[in-house]
């Protein structure tokens, strides 16, 4: 059985790319309900896949869920995730995978401030981890790979299926990254494919 079996979550954030992949693995790993913050227009993509949306501020949805969860993944850092620390139950684990709404600001020395207190702050937090996917790679790059190679199992295995938005060729590759990293949102995942010669959609046309 999974550690995950039963269990309550919350994921921020659920239409990014890695909120739409933690909610597909939690419910593979036998989680009993998934919440997750998006915007109105998202809330019939992510209950297709499985989840319960909740509004994007905080002042709606922590009082849904507060003192509940299992376990929150938090990838927005909205308001230095003490929303998410109070979403948690007394034995709970608040895992803070990102820093979106500081880090897509546009870059300057106060918003590299308080991403640096930011994390200095969630360090002190109890029943917190901090996942940083670059630091990881640096330091346990064999244990990533096995996870990886994971991923790519369960995936032949048919046991999960991301929703694809577009397959792309290698030259729309940086205009992706460039829409990915925009306001704007999107239902699915990019696949690059470098041989392709033409788009599936015009999505980046």
């Amino acid at each position: 059985a999974s550690d995950l079996d039963g269990s309550v979550i919350l994921v921020t954030d659920g239409i990014s790319n890695i909120g739409q992949a933690l909610i597909e693995l939690a419910i593979l790993s036998g989680a009993s309900a998934v919440y997750t913050t998006a915007l109105e227009k998202n809330h019939d993509f992510l209950r297709f896949a499985g989840a319960i949306p909740l509004d994007v501020c905080q002042e709606v949805w922590l009082p849904q869920v507060q003192g509940r969860m299992d376990l929150v993944i938090d990838s927005t850092c909205i308001d230095h995730y003490i929303s998410s620390w109070h979403a948690t139950n007394s034995f709970g684990k608040l895992v803070c995978v990102g820093m979106s709404s500081i880090l897509d600001r546009p870059t300057d020395l106060l918003s590299s401030i308080e991403a640096s207190w930011t994390k200095a702050k969630t360090k002190l937090m109890p029943r917190t981890e901090i996942y940083d996917l670059y630091e990881n790679w640096n330091d346990d790059f064999d244990g990533c790979k096995s996870d990886l190679k994971h991923l790519f199992l369960l995936l032949e295995m048919g046991l999960i299926n991301p929703h694809i938005a577009s397959i792309l060729s290698l030259s729309k590759v940086v205009k992706a990254q460039h829409h990915i990293e925009s306001i704007q949102q999107i239902q699915g995942i990019f696949v690059c494919e470098p041989w392709r010669k033409t788009e599936n959609s015009d999505l980046l046309m």
